[in-house]
């Protein structure tokens, strides 16, 4: 049962309760703020329906994050550490989890927003080609098959868990999700590309972008939620805190900074979507190490995420020819295998006591166990989000057809065209209609 009170748990501190509830509602606002920043990346014909698969996401998680999801990510280990079990199922024993200084319960709440950050992300892979049908199977199997068990390995071990599968026992660091979140949801995003195949018209006749404002709103949101998803997941107010809130504003900024340095210098021009994605990949690549690392080190972190996945957009995804059409890898993917490097380099114990210390800090096998977690992610997301996708393609079909996807998914999956409200009551009268002239006319005068 979950019916308790703070009362029944010594430990509880209000100050860590009070930032971790308000770091929950600011990693919240992240999702909506992906949808806002994909909406105005897409085809205008498109748009509505990219927002309106983010608060999807949330409803779809929100349901099945409480009833298995978390059970499976942070629950004691079956299965040799492949996965958590079922101890948690429908929030059981949640509350006599609490080992820090907040409710069980309000850890819970606080992981599952990570959840839908991850789940919203690969939107950006399949965008404008997923069938409705399709993508309210897709999100909860890859969340229970994909994001559980890679959460399991980073996070959710216990004191204890040994084998092949215990990454963050073995001294892996994701402080954020950098691994668990961001690398996840890019290889996914990749696969489900590569899988479905190019947009019609793609490259030269998909004019994409078309509302710049959208993007500049919704990453202003994702921005301001970052604060919440780095400084909230120490799970205090503390200055591990802090360092993670300083390290994410600096990461971010100086990513920004040169992203458009190298759109004036090798292109010419200063681009807004550009400016953008540099403070994205900068965001990614700080959460693997924003909680281990010193400020100076999150600004070589951020200018070089904007670096790599500048390469990324510039070069990688012309060999690759793939449409992944908001750039999920070559942002997300990429940036967050470079924050997770840059993590085995630059963590520090002097930051935080429960990391570690980095190659240049003395401890040259950080780098190894961060490999090992990046290979476990690489593989497991790519190879399970290719089945539940061949699947699913079986089951219901993936992409919409041409002629729906030529009219859009707004209209084609969403209704959001614009007519006049029909309520069911109208339709009923309407339908009812005919037959009552009929029986009038046939009635004796």
């Amino acid at each position: 049962m979950i019916a308790n009170t703070f009362s029944t748990i010594n430990h509880v501190n209000s100050g860590d309760v009070a930032w971790i509830l308000t770091a929950t509602a600011l990693v919240l606002l992240m999702t909506l703020g992906i949808g806002f920043y994909y909406g105005g990346l897409v085809q205008r014909k498109n748009a509505s329906s990219i927002i309106l698969q983010s608060l999807l996401i949330m409803c779809l998680i929100g349901t099945i994050w409480p009833i298995l999801a978390y059970s499976l990510a942070f629950s004691p280990s079956i299965l040799g550490g492949l996965t958590g079990g079922f101890d948690y199922v429908m929030l059981r024993d949640v509350w006599e989890k609490s080992t820090s200084s907040i409710p069980g319960l309000l850890d819970m709440a606080f992981k599952c927003t990570f959840a839908m950050v991850a789940a919203s992300l690969v939107i950006g892979g399949f965008a404008e080609r997923m069938r409705l049908s399709a993508f309210i199977l897709f999100v909860p199997a890859w969340i229970l098959l994909v994001y559980c068990p890679i959460a399991h390995w980073l996070w959710g071990n216990h004191p204890g868990d040994e084998g092949f599968f215990a990454l963050k026992n073995a001294g892996t660091l994701d402080f954020a999700g950098g691994m668990v979140v961001h690398l996840n949801a890019g290889i996914a995003a990749l696969v489900a590309g590569l899988l479905l195949g190019r947009r019609p018209g793609f490259p030269d006749h998909i004019q994409s972008g078309h509302n710049v404002n959208f993007c500049i709103l919704g990453a202003g949101l994702i921005w301001f939620g970052w604060i919440g998803f780095n400084a909230g997941s120490g799970g205090a107010a503390n200055t591990v805190a802090v360092y993670a809130l300083i390290n994410t504003i600096f990461a971010a900024s100086t990513a920004g900074l040169t992203w458009i340095l190298m759109d004036k210098v090798l292109l010419g021009r200063v681009s807004g979507i550009g400016l953008i994605s540099g403070v994205v990949s900068g965001l990614v690549a700080i959460t693997p190490a924003s909680g281990f690392v010193e400020p100076a080190a999150a600004l070589a972190i951020g200018a070089l995420a904007s670096v790599v996945s500048f390469i990324a957009i510039s070069v990688l995804k012309q060999i690759l020819r793939v449409d992944d059409s908001l750039d999920v890898f070559a942002v997300h993917g990429v940036s967050a295998i470079w924050g997770a490097l840059a993590t085995g380099l630059f963590a520090t114990l002097a930051v935080n006591p429960d990391g570690g210390d980095g190659v240049f800090y003395g401890d040259p096998s950080q780098i190894v166990k961060q490999l090992r977690g990046l290979a476990y992610v690489l593989v497991w997301s790519g190879l399970v989000t290719y089945i539940i996708l061949k699947v699913i393609d079986l089951i219901v079909g993936i992409q919409p057809n041409q002629k729906q996807q030529a009219l859009g998914l707004d209209a084609a999956q969403f209704a959001m065209i614009e007519r006049p409200p029909i309520h069911l009551l109208q339709k009923f009268r309407r339908k009812s209609k005919p037959q009552n002239d009929d029986q009038d006319r046939q009635a004796p005068r």
